[in-house]
């Protein structure tokens, strides 16, 4: 995190990559999850449900320093907060709009 709010793009991409990899690579779901997503529908459901999150509970630091999520507050439980990502992510078709 930066300034409280900000994903870190980079680090974001890493820590879901071998996730996004357990998904279908082919098939209807697949296109499926790419028309509802994009081409990479795990990282960037992930990376856009935790910006909304973190824009709507988290305020301004103005200190560029970087923060792990776990130490934000609301974040601290990981397997909460990866339940939560995991189930919204079950929940498409549900039309999701990147940020």
């Amino acid at each position: 995190m930066k300034n409280g709010i900000f994903l870190d793009d980079l680090s974001t991409a890493v820590a879901v990559f071998f996730a996004e990899r357990a998904l279908p690579a082919t098939g209807r779901i697949r296109e499926q999850m790419i028309e509802y997503v994009d081409h990479y529908p795990l990282m960037n459901f992930v990376k856009d449900q935790l910006s909304v999150k973190l824009q709507e509970t988290q305020e301004y630091i103005s200190e560029p320093d970087s923060i792990e999520l776990a130490k934000l507050n609301g974040f601290e439980d990981s397997k909460l907060l990866a339940k939560y990502l995991v189930d919204e992510f079950c929940s498409l078709p549900v039309r999701h709009q990147s940020i």
